[in-house]
């Protein structure tokens, strides 16, 4: 993905809503004169009128138009349909698809297509206008042979239709496709549940495990290439509440679950310049200052070695007094970073420096590839064994692991200013240069048969890491590198990887994803995984920020 693509996120973001021919205003580019075309659409209607666009017929609110970008494009909304009503929907490329609510489901049609969707209730619809239209309801799919227009007209021709959450996108554009994706996941997950990831099935897994933190962090990341709507940024917040309480468990995976949920609504909603909430900015604070407390005791049982264990229990497969320690920790710390830098505590500061360098000398091989995971003996630091819990050998290297490396030990020579995580970050990079296969996706494991499947989850916090990396090295003038080699190579992990991005229904479903390879279930070895999509939403935004 070149300038020219990821730079259509700051062009064109429509979120003033009003009824009629007008429904949004679409922006111009922030550094050129407003564009006649539209580039993307995001909105709510609750952020002008506090709930969805009702339609109805029979009145001056029986229709809507909106223009959508220069087809190809792909649009997605949320609609509810009355029993008994009668809607058409005119996508300005022949005759318009009718859709009827029946007591049994919703019937579309156009020409000699009809396909019925049972159920009745709230539905996700999804267009796609490349060529023939491919239209889904909830997930269910159905092509209907005919061209598509550059305007949305939608009217009620009986009953009465309530219309919310529309997002239209060039169809072109993998990256913005994500965001139709957060859409659907948003309309499928129940309030206050977390997705853990979605299989080639379609059915979405849930979770209440480690990676609770990933869905907020996705919809936050997503708010922040949509500015001008609120959409996203109210879904976060909703996700990040209902992700609170859990901050003292047992389990080092407090900084995956805090540091992406109430510390990044803290950091954006926080400052002074945001007018904030004191309420709401307390919450936050405690919630993430709590999770770091949590860490930095589950340090103390393991004060010989001065590593972040996974739990202060031990592990399966830990000998009595051993803690274990791997990869994935070395991002958690950067819970601690923060927390030193809000409360002003050296203790957090101190911990988070000791426990990342250790990570550097014990997971960190000589060539900069890393190990999973080291055993310790807690009463005296001795290391028993080094292994892998996901990866293919205890000498090879899993490759999320090695992008939790290259993110976590860049992203807190950062936060700490340290030199030696800083050379340990840019040794993880250097191997990641070294072996990324052409295509630019990581396969599960670096050291894995050609047959291995890819991992675009290890590719997208690559690249989201690699690009934090070079916008530090350009302030900091550190890095024994030119920032640019960083940038150029997360650019090509962010373009392989979402280069599998969906662009017809499911629209941006980013699947070829491994949470653990031949595990007890199977939809995780090459599925889509909440992680993956938060982390690319973060390298699309931070690949915004530096040149190319």
């Amino acid at each position: 993905m070149g300038k020219s693509s990821l730079a259509r996120v700051a062009l064109a973001v429509a979120s003033a809503l009003v009824v009629g021919a007008a429904l949004f205003a679409a922006l111009g580019s922030k550094d050129a004169a407003p564009r006649a075309d539209v580039t993307l659409v995001v909105g709510s209607f609750s952020e002008r009128t506090g709930g969805a666009l009702a339609l109805a017929s029979g009145g001056e609110d029986s229709r809507l138009e909106q223009q959508l970008p220069a087809a190809p494009w792909s649009l997605s909304l949320d609609a509810r349909l009355e029993p008994g009503t009668r809607a058409a929907l005119d996508l300005g490329g022949g005759e318009p698809l009718v859709l009827e609510e029946g007591p049994d489901g919703l019937t579309v049609s156009a020409g000699d297509v009809r396909k019925r969707f049972a159920g009745n209730g709230a539905r996700h619809l999804e267009v796609a206008g490349a060529g023939a239209l491919r239209l889904a309801v909830d997930g269910i799919a159905v092509t209907i042979p005919r061209a598509a227009g550059s305007e949305l007209v939608l009217e009620v021709k009986r009953g009465r239709l309530t219309v919310d959450n529309v997002v239209a996108s060039p169809t072109a554009d993998r990256g913005l496709l994500l965001l139709h994706r957060l859409a659907a996941l948003h309309a499928r997950v129940p309030t206050g549940a977390f997705p853990l990831g979605t299989g080639r099935d379609g059915e979405v897994r849930l979770t209440e495990s480690w990676t609770t933190g990933f869905w907020p962090g996705a919809l936050w990341h997503a708010a922040d290439l949509t500015p001008k709507s609120d959409l996203f940024r109210d879904w976060a917040l909703a996700a990040t509440e209902a992700n609170l309480g859990d901050e003292r468990a047992d389990t080092h995976d407090l900084g995956f679950k805090y540091g992406r949920s109430s510390v990044a609504a803290h950091r954006r909603l926080c400052s002074p310049a945001a007018a904030p909430d004191p309420t709401l900015c307390a919450r936050l604070r405690d919630s993430g200052l709590t999770a770091a407390g949590t860490l930095l005791n589950l340090i103390a049982t393991n004060r010989a070695a001065g590593t972040l264990p996974t739990g202060e229990e031990g592990c399966d497969d830990c000998a009595r007094g051993e803690a274990d320690t791997i990869i994935d920790s070395t991002v958690n710390l950067t819970l601690l970073a923060w927390a030193a830098r809000e409360s002003g505590r050296d203790d957090f500061r101190g911990a988070a420096v000791r426990a990342a360098r250790a990570n550097a000398r014990l997971l960190l091989r000589p060539d900069g590839s890393t190990a999973q995971s080291v055993h310790l003996r807690r009463s005296d630091g001795t290391v028993t064994k080094r292994h892998t819990h996901q990866g293919e050998s205890a000498g090879s290297t899993w490759a999320r692991g090695q992008a939790w490396a290259v993110y976590g030990f860049g992203a807190l020579a950062e936060e700490l200013g340290d030199e030696r995580l800083l050379a340990a970050a840019e040794s993880a990079a250097a191997y990641v240069a070294r072996e990324l296969p052409p295509g630019g996706v990581p396969p599960y494991d670096y050291a894995a048969s050609g047959q291995a499947p890819p991992d675009v989850s290890a590719g997208t916090i690559t690249a989201a890491g690699l690009l934090r990396l070079a916008a530090h090295c350009r302030r900091s003038g550190g890095c024994s590198a030119d920032p640019a080699r960083y940038e150029e190579l997360g650019r090509r992990l962010l373009r392989g990887s979402l280069s599998g991005a969906s662009a017809s229904p499911p629209l941006g479903f980013l699947g070829d994803q491994v949470q653990t390879l031949g595990g007890r279930t199977s939809w995780d070895d090459d599925g889509e995984l909440t992680f993956g999509l938060d982390h690319a939403l973060e390298a699309l935004n931070r690949a915004e920020r530096v040149p190319e």
